[in-house]
């Protein structure tokens, strides 16, 4: 089937990361797959940059996430969650009332949205019968330690959605034994465009040696225990590694890292948000992902793709990515020790970083290629579109 109309509600800060590049790819492919969207953005930003380029019609609209840190207080829980639940049902009922005067609802095939926390599309799924297909893109708690403001809001989501697009089978799992129905969630993996990416030609035995981690800036993403494994490390190794951060965060936690590694006497550098990624990860030799629980981990796959050698902890969906030993390592999260021997092992055995890192490469273009997610994501339109006129 050609010619959908989908309107695609897109959520986040705006910045080029996970969720948000899935929803620029998707953009990207669309008119050559026949789907025509129309975008909310809760923010302007990357998305609606890419939308201008494209010649997508796109509106901000502001909303906010139904999920907030539950304080430890009993008393601050309860005013907190109070205030943020008034907040989400204000700004997402403004939004609805945004979209019904600015967007022709009537012409619109299927509702696509592209975060678990927001739930502005299943409003509108359920007050216009149109067909809603929701991107589960995390895990339901192990990540962010996130608490949801509605008390019934599995039950809820569920009954706003035709469809839930799990980005692993670890997410599909975690979300079904939280309550999800089987038959509603399917599986497809996250891809990129993987020719954008600039690749390492070779690694240097004598360099120092140089590590990244890409992402927020936020205690789950386990910049600090990096700074404090390296820290750990042999005099003569650890003079000889550097350790770059590519990403934005809240001031108190840059400062807070920044203070650290220099009392660990760690040779780390805060880049801020960088949006060439996928050109400047080649100047690496490591890409880190030490998250408690990513649901794909899609910097994890981009440093597959430039040639760098993924080093993961054995959380999350990251085992999905990485075969340990084979085209990248898997340690132990719970261990500290377990990413100190394996820093050392690599600094002290750079041939077998090299092979291990032309390996992940070879994987990320044979199993994470953007082509295959799109048609996957447009062929799930196609099929609702087809029920729902049945």
């Amino acid at each position: 089937m050609k010619g959908l109309n989908v309107l695609y509600i897109v959520g986040g800060e705006g910045h080029r990361y996970g969720s948000e590049t899935i929803a620029i790819e998707l953009l990207s492919a669309a008119q050559a797959n026949g789907i025509r969207y129309t975008v909310i953005c809760a923010n302007k930003g990357a998305v609606s940059e890419e939308c201008e380029r494209l010649g997508v019609k796109y509106f901000v609209a502001p909303f906010k996430f139904y999920v907030y840190k539950k304080p430890r207080s009993f008393i601050l829980n309860c005013i907190k969650k109070a205030v943020w639940r008034v907040r989400a049902d204000f700004l997402t009922a403004r939004a609805v009332r945004f979209i019904e005067n600015n967007v022709d609802i009537g012409i619109i095939d299927i509702i696509h949205t592209n975060l678990s926390r927001d739930l502005l599309g299943g409003l509108l799924s359920r007050k216009y019968g149109i067909p809603h297909v929701w991107h589960i893109q995390e895990l339901f708690r192990a990540h962010y330690q996130l608490t949801f403001l509605r008390s019934d809001q599995i039950n809820w989501m569920s009954d706003h959605a035709d469809k839930f697009v799990a980005i692993s089978n670890t997410v599909a799992k975690d979300w079904i034994s939280e309550g999800l129905p089987t038959d509603k969630v399917c599986v497809i993996k996250n891809g990129i465009e993987l020719s954008c990416v600039s690749q390492k030609k070779q690694f240097d035995p004598s360099a120092a040696l140089k590590l990244v981690m890409v992402g927020h800036l936020v205690p789950a993403k386990g910049q600090e225990q990096v700074i404090r494994c390296l820290s750990r490390l042999p005099d003569e190794i650890q003079k000889n590694i550097t350790l770059d951060c590519i990403g934005d965060g809240e001031t108190a936690y840059k400062d807070h890292l920044r203070r650290y590694a220099s009392e660990c006497g760690v040779n780390m550098r805060l880049c801020g948000y960088r949006s060439d990624i996928c050109n400047i990860l080649k100047d690496y030799d490591i890409g880190i992902n030490y998250s408690a629980g990513e649901g794909f981990g899609l910097t994890t796959v981009e440093y597959m793709a430039a040639g760098l050698c993924p080093i993961v902890a054995n959380t999350g969906a990251n085992t999905e990515l990485v075969d340990d030993k084979e085209n990248g390592f898997v340690f132990d999260f719970s261990s500290e020790d377990s990413f100190d021997s394996l820093i050392t092992y690599l600094y002290n055995n750079r041939d077998v970083l090299s092979s291990v890192a032309n390996n992940a490469t070879k994987k990320a273009f044979s199993e994470f290629d953007v082509d295959r997610m799109c048609r996957q994501v447009f062929k799930l339109y196609d099929q609702l579109a087809c029920m729902d006129r049945k």
